[in-house]
């Protein structure tokens, strides 16, 4: 009997090394011959997941989907392989890092992060339109609560939300799998906000893109919305420097908050990330807010019903507020 169950092991490696078993596909997960025989193991290949890849993992572990949405070069992907590379240095907070099976995903994009790059300036790639294989994976384990908690971020390009945002059925259609989200995280680029120009346009565009998903459908009643400050370190320089600018950067990313919780009608909680500034920048940090964002997803999960959350909106006499009622649906005067 042992001399047949070292046969077939002997089997076993040799379709292996031949390459008759692919442990990377995902079409043996499928394979019911592969699944019976205890003897093999399905290995990752370490890139990025497709949607459907997410269910082994989120039916048996508590899980977090999170996507976070916003324009190109806002720091989406900056963030999300940021919160991977601070387990390089140290435990992050009470969180140790427990595994991941997208290791190859998270380090192709934070290459021009290193210094075998040879780059002079730190860079994460921007991602690619249309790709399917989006979710990076991240597994943590938590030493105060003895809890593990899977994080998937869904990569998502920033044409990907500016193609759909003033298209109801088009977002429904191409970002349909939004509706599983546990957080949706609008991003604003602070090096943008920090500019007048600039600052109401980076508004307006989030602001759309948030209304859109709402009027598709695609917040459920699962999902918590946050906002991101992205790029802190320039916002909050900004905000120290000595003239009368600063005063309306501040004012104005109080104002976001309130503004968003008006056209989605949800409360919103507001976080100041500064992922992967310059060095020598005493402000702030690599990593900057991040472990408090990331004790919102894994610890304290934000709770709130959609049914009770009103919008209070001040009775004020001027034509314009009475338009903007009347919009808003209380046209009662």
């Amino acid at each position: 009997m042992d001399n047949e169950k070292t046969d077939s092991n002997l089997t076993a490696v040799e379709e292996i090394i031949n390459d008759k078993i692919d442990l990377g596909g995902t079409e043996n997960t499928s394979n019911p011959e592969l699944i019976a025989n205890k003897d093999v193991h399905i290995l990752s290949s370490g890139n990025a997941l497709r949607i459907e890849e997410l269910y082994g993992i989120t039916a048996a572990e508590d899980t977090r989907i999170i996507i976070l949405v916003g324009p190109t070069k806002c720091g989406k992907t900056t963030i999300e392989t940021t919160i991977y590379q601070l387990f390089h240095n140290n435990i992050v907070g009470d969180f140790f890092f427990a595994g991941s099976k997208t290791i190859q995903a998270y380090e192709s994009r934070l290459f021009n992060t290193r210094i075998e790059s040879k780059r002079d300036i730190p860079m994460t790639p921007r991602t690619s339109q249309g790709e399917r294989e989006i979710f990076l994976h991240l597994r943590v384990y938590n030493g105060k609560t003895a809890k593990y908690m899977n994080l998937f971020f869904a990569d998502l390009s920033g044409e990907e939300f500016e193609n759909n945002r003033a298209d109801t059925n088009s977002m429904k259609k191409n970002l349909d799998f939004i509706k599983c989200a546990d957080y949706v995280i609008a991003v604003f680029d602070g090096e943008l906000i920090s500019k007048k120009k600039t600052r109401n346009s980076t508004y307006s565009s989030i602001a759309m893109t948030l209304k859109t998903m709402s009027e598709a459908g695609l917040f459920s009643s699962k999902t918590t919305l946050q906002t991101i400050i992205s790029k802190y370190d320039i916002v909050s320089k900004r905000i120290n420097a000595l003239d009368d600018e600063p005063e309306d950067i501040a004012a104005f990313i109080n104002d976001i908050k309130t503004r968003l919780e008006q056209l989605i009608c949800q409360p919103i909680l507001n976080y100041n990330i500064a992922a992967m500034p310059p060095n020598g920048n005493a402000d702030c940090r690599m990593g900057y807010g991040l472990q408090e964002i990331m004790e919102s997803w894994c610890i304290r999960k934000q709770t709130r019903n959609f049914s009770s959350y009103v919008v209070t909106v001040p009775r004020l006499n001027s034509e314009f507020n009475k338009l903007q009622r009347k919009l808003l649906g209380d046209a009662d005067e």
